[in-house]
């Protein structure tokens, strides 16, 4: 009966210094948040999981917007999944410097500008354009 009682106190022990290390790991990511230190969001963060999820996140948005305007057929899912994700990386690495972030952080707002690039905006294409080059037997 002792060693049940040992083994359960161990056990809760590590439960509560497992969990502790969590907490306090969120509580500094919150503190960097708010004082809006970018440095130490990116040290604090997983970067390449967060891009991967703003990735996601856009080309769903995006097909959710067209699927508003027709019905996306699988074969223009499967292509907007594969080169909308490699614009959509391009994008989520310039939004996730350190300068951006800060600026994020401080106001709120995302800087579409930089000395150094700028994010664009692309021209859309016709969707009719697109349906009749994929999918005509003229080609």
């Amino acid at each position: 009966m002792r060693w049940l009682i040992g083994i359960l106190a161990a056990f809760l022990i590590c439960l509560f210094i497992y969990a502790g290390s969590a907490f306090v790991s969120v509580l500094g990511l919150v503190s960097a948040v708010r004082s809006a230190d970018a440095a130490q969001v990116i040290v604090r963060t997983n970067l390449p999981r967060v891009r991967h999820s703003i990735v996601d996140q856009i080309v769903s948005a995006y097909l959710d917007r067209i699927g508003q305007r027709w019905p996306v057929r699988p074969f223009e899912r499967m292509a907007i999944k594969a080169f909308g994700a490699t614009i959509a990386d391009d994008l989520a690495v310039k939004l996730m410097t350190p300068e951006n972030l800060s600026v994020l952080l401080s106001s709120g707002n995302i800087r579409t500008q930089q000395k150094t690039s700028r994010l664009g905006r692309c021209r859309r294409w016709p969707s009719s354009a697109f349906r009749t080059s994929l999918f005509s037997p003229d080609g």
